[in-house]
């Protein structure tokens, strides 16, 4: 008697490579991310006992060569502010291979590269647009170009509407998205045990 389920044992097979390779896909990525982080780490540990690292900009050449950024683009510097709190977080605790002597020093040198960072980014973790109104908010009220500087926050003002807006379509859209999986893989491995059955 011919098979009477060949579709749902394919389209189970199918789920099963398409999980495998997700869950293989999001491992590797995470493997790559941990490496780096350690790969910093360990650089920023060689790099000041061995004093190669002496200003900001060896910091931000070494974060560059290790995570392969390119470019004049400052988004990078986010990430690299917050890669410096949990540096300057894990020597508070003790969560370092750095001797005891050099940890106040370090953590000092740490902190002002993350004040410089700061300084010349104030914004960098916010998104391009909003990061480049508010700049200018900020120059407009240093010169006091006062009517300049409400015209730019009707601006911010609109564009924080727009990312509400978007925010609450991609809620919506997930609060269907999330269930319908779940009864999907459900359904999928009901039906591949049914057609292995018989």
């Amino acid at each position: 008697m011919p098979d009477r389920f060949p579709f749902t044992q394919i389209s189970f097979a199918v789920v099963l490579v398409y999980l495998a390779t997700g869950v293989l896909y999001f491992a590797r990525l995470q493997k790559r991310r941990l490496e780096r982080l350690t790969r910093f780490r360990g650089a920023l540990k060689n790099g000041f006992e061995n004093h190669t690292i002496e200003k900001l900009e060896d910091l931000i050449n070494v974060y560059k060569g290790i995570y392969a950024l390119a470019g004049e683009d400052d988004s990078y510097k986010s990430d690299l502010a917050r890669q410096l709190r949990r540096q300057i977080a894990a020597l508070a605790v003790g969560g370092t291979e750095i001797q005891d002597s050099a940890v106040g020093a370090l953590k000092r040198t740490l902190t002002d590269y993350l004040h410089q960072i700061e300084a010349e980014n104030p914004y960098a973790g916010l998104p391009s647009a909003e990061r480049t109104v508010l700049q200018d908010i900020k120059e407009m009220i240093r010169v006091r170009a006062f009517d300049g500087a409400f015209r730019k926050l009707d601006d911010l003002a609109g564009l924080v509407q727009v990312r509400q807006d978007s925010l609450d379509k991609l809620t919506s859209l997930n609060r269907w998205s999330t269930p319908l999986a779940v009864i999907g893989l459900i359904l999928t491995v009901v039906f591949g045990l049914m057609s292995l059955k018989k």
